[in-house]
């Protein structure tokens, strides 16, 4: 059933076109903070809020 829904989301491209259409920042360098505080940001995000995002997955899965 997850699979099934994931097939009927837009493609990434797609996605990107609505969020910056929607004035939404799409990189992390719109955030407009130095190279070291983006990399320690990315490392403490996923610990941030108590939820599943894609960033605790990923830490979950041990990648990079």
């Amino acid at each position: 059933m997850i699979a099934s829904i994931i097939e009927e989301l837009p493609d990434k491209d797609e996605l990107r076109r609505l969020m910056e259409k929607g004035g939404c920042m799409t990189t992390v360098e719109e955030l407009g903070l130095s190279r070291k505080i983006i990399r320690k940001t990315m490392q403490i995000s996923p610990y941030m809020r108590n939820r599943l995002t894609l960033m605790r997955f990923l830490k979950m899965m041990e990648i990079d």
